[in-house]
């Protein structure tokens, strides 16, 4: 009676898994309850007289027939490698932390990444005690469950619960994803459940914490902009430098910020820019909070080609253009005047010559060389002013006019020098 007990109870569990369960399950419990069934059906029928002779237990020959059931089911739906090797080689092989929770919120199973995470989740432990220091498991997997209709969180959006744990000094940031155990097609299972997946993503927020500090601290305003031409996102230094706070510029078009004179430049910068791999530079001027237009430098690059965005990076250059135009207005005066001076003294120097010796003729000829010297130098600074400022770019040189100039201003500077050139 021991015996037919023990059966009948694994049958029914094996018949529950073959009623709740899907695919390759069902089909194993269903083919383990007809391999079990039928000899204890057999034996008893025999023992009743139900084909003949009475007391006659045909158990043995009937297990002789269900062993090719058994062996097909061992064989055919790989009865003792399928679940548990699959399970062991995913366990064991997992880098983020696994937990399995039943509803009486014990913990049920967890792999070694979850371990080394939380020392104190052990199998048979309450969450409450196994994440003590980090709450928001807890809260995660509160927040689960099925829903009036009986609709488990597997067939909704599930969300990520981000926690800190601290091990020794080295925090670490975690993501937890918990997800409803189902039977399928979104049902919870009978027993129920849930997993919490655990993610460490410590190095990934350290260097989105890196890189966001860099841009928000950085001099220039730095924006993305899609192909529809509207700013994704800009910096927050956009309100150090232009006075709109990053909330009034995201969203709207960002030639709305160009003068109107510069406009179409910085629009086919753009466009350049999605076309091509090449970084476009354009200067322009940007409108103010107060009215005003600041000079920039933009230099407009494509971020990724699967985004169809670009970076936008533009530099202040309103203050340099302004000393810059100062230090040409002071270059220009100095060279004005010291050309007029050296001018005044090779006067002079004509004049003195007809009222001294011999003797002075020979100082007056080093006043003359240096009066030359002085408004070459004068010369030369004017031609440096026009090269550095010129925007026509690069241009042709004849050296064979540049050089007998370069040798007559060396002749006056060292005249007692040989100077030679060789082409």
């Amino acid at each position: 009676a021991y015996t037919y007990l023990v059966n009948v109870l694994t049958f029914l569990v094996l018949g529950s898994v073959a009623l709740t369960r899907g695919g390759v399950f069902r089909r194993q419990a269903a083919l383990l309850v007809v391999a079990g069934v039928a000899p204890m059906a057999a034996g008893v029928l025999g023992v009743w007289g139900a084909f003949g002779t009475a007391f006659v237990d045909y158990t043995p020959i009937t297990f002789a027939g269900t062993s090719l059931v058994l062996g097909w089911v061992v064989f055919r739906y790989r009865l003792f490698d399928l679940s548990p090797v699959a399970r062991d080689v995913v366990f064991a092989n997992l880098s983020d932390g696994v937990v399995v929770v039943r509803p009486d919120r014990r913990i049920v199973d967890v792999n070694g990444p979850a371990r080394a995470l939380f020392p104190s989740a052990t199998v048979g432990s309450r969450i409450d005690d196994a994440f003590e220091d980090a709450p928001g498991v807890v809260e995660a997997v509160d927040g689960g469950g099925a829903d009036g209709e009986g609709r488990s969180r597997a067939s909704e959006a599930v969300s990520e619960t981000r926690v800190t744990v601290d091990r020794g000094g080295d925090p670490r940031i975690l993501t937890v994803t918990p997800h409803d155990i189902t039977a399928g097609e979104g049902r919870q299972s009978a027993g129920g459940g849930t997993v919490l997946l655990f993610r460490d993503v410590t190095a990934r927020e350290t260097l989105q914490r890196r890189y966001r500090a860099l841009i928000e601290k950085s001099p220039n305003v730095i924006a993305v902009c899609g192909t529809d031409g509207l700013v994704r996102y800009v910096s927050p230094s956009v309100e150090r430098l232009l006075g709109h706070s990053p909330a009034e510029v995201e969203g709207r078009p960002a030639i709305d910020f160009v003068h109107p004179d510069d406009r179409e430049t910085s629009q086919r910068a753009l466009e350049r820019a999605f076309q091509t791999c090449e970084p476009q530079t354009v200067d322009h001027r940007l409108l103010h909070v107060n009215g005003n237009w600041r000079q920039f430098e933009t230099t407009v690059e494509g971020l990724f080609e699967e985004t169809n965005e670009v970076v936008i990076t533009a530099t202040d250059v309103t203050e340099s253009r302004r000393y810059e135009q100062r230090l040409q207005v002071l270059n220009r005066v100095l060279r004005h005047d010291l050309k007029n001076d050296a001018n005044v003294i090779g006067g002079y120097a004509g004049l003195l010559r007809d009222h001294v010796d011999e003797e002075g003729e020979e100082y007056l000829d080093i006043v003359d060389r240096k009066v030359q010297t002085l408004t070459h130098l004068s010369d030369q600074a004017r031609e440096i002013d026009v090269a550095l400022h010129n925007d026509a770019g690069r241009a042709t040189i004849d050296l064979a006019e540049l050089l007998p100039r370069l040798c007559a201003a060396l002749e006056s500077a060292f005249p007692h020098a040989d100077v030679s050139v060789s082409v």
